[in-house]
């Protein structure tokens, strides 16, 4: 008899146990999934186009765009994908340029089922010749991911070796309307750089 109550109790418990992980997946998962929508839709940008009237207005600097920064990195992401964990992708992507980096608001599946939205800050500084990019904090939407299990690695790009030696990068501003680039060049070398950008482009983009 005692025998049958115990097990009546045990029963009930678990059943208790049971309905309180339910209870606390569900409220999980109504907390992590994504907000709002987002997509990897982009649109064309053309840096060519930008450098090409930059050099014949004989300006020193362009602009990308908060749209146009969007647009190059959900380029980037389809083309060249993130090393993510399987069965982790990548749904929609917003970037928020900020202070010396941006904010990447990311919608996020796993395994084809569960949907949440995560929250990147990464640090960018320009250090001439050099930009220096690192990942700072993840968060599952208030939750911060413990930075063990993140690549804390600083990253460094030479974005000068792919100009001319009579073209410098003087200056990167990150903000929150986009991203400045401001360029020195030498002056009475402006056609010869016009000239020979077109005719690369020319192979390149027949």
């Amino acid at each position: 008899m005692k025998l049958a109550k115990l097990t009546k109790r045990l029963f009930k418990l678990l059943l208790l146990i049971l309905g309180l992980v339910v209870i606390l997946a569900a409220a999980l998962w109504l907390y992590v999934k994504p907000d709002k929508p987002l997509d990897l839709a982009y649109g064309p940008v053309s840096i060519r186009d930008k450098v090409e009237q930059m050099i014949r207005s004989r300006q020193l600097s362009f602009q990308l765009s908060k749209e146009e920064i969007n647009s190059l990195v959900k380029k980037a992401i389809l083309e060249h994908p993130l090393p993510l964990p399987p069965d982790l992708q990548i749904e929609g992507v917003d970037i928020q340029p900020v202070e010396q980096g941006f904010v990447g608001e990311f919608n996020l599946r796993y395994k084809e089922r569960l949907r949440f939205a995560a929250t990147a800050d990464v640090r960018i500084e320009w250090q001439s010749p050099e930009l220096y990019i690192e990942l700072e904090q993840v968060k599952v939407k208030k939750l911060p991911i413990p930075n063990a299990l993140l690549d804390k690695r600083q990253y460094r790009l030479r974005l000068d070796e792919q100009l001319p030696s009579f073209v410098d990068l003087s200056r990167i501003d990150f903000h929150p309307n986009g991203v400045q680039i401001e360029w020195t060049i030498d002056p009475d070398r402006v056609e010869e750089l016009l000239d020979d950008l077109l005719r690369k482009w020319e192979k390149e983009f027949p």
